[in-house]
């Protein structure tokens, strides 16, 4: 996936360190902005969808 976002053409490279150091700040803010996100949003979300199903429930029967 870093390939895809950030990519480099093959007659100019930038220098080993540099392209180490993008990767890896690349790779641990993609992880931790999902953990953030998925922290917020998973029990709003989760009790949104279960308010909305037991709504669904009561009014099928």
């Amino acid at each position: 996936m870093f390939e895809d976002v950030i990519a480099e053409s093959p007659s100019v490279r930038s220098f080993d360190r540099v392209r180490l150091w993008s990767h890896a700040l690349f790779e641990v803010s993609r992880l931790w902005c999902y953990r953030l996100i998925s922290l917020l949003l998973a029990v709003p979300v989760s009790l949104a969808a279960g308010l909305l199903f037991a709504e669904l429930s009561c009014l099928h029967i």
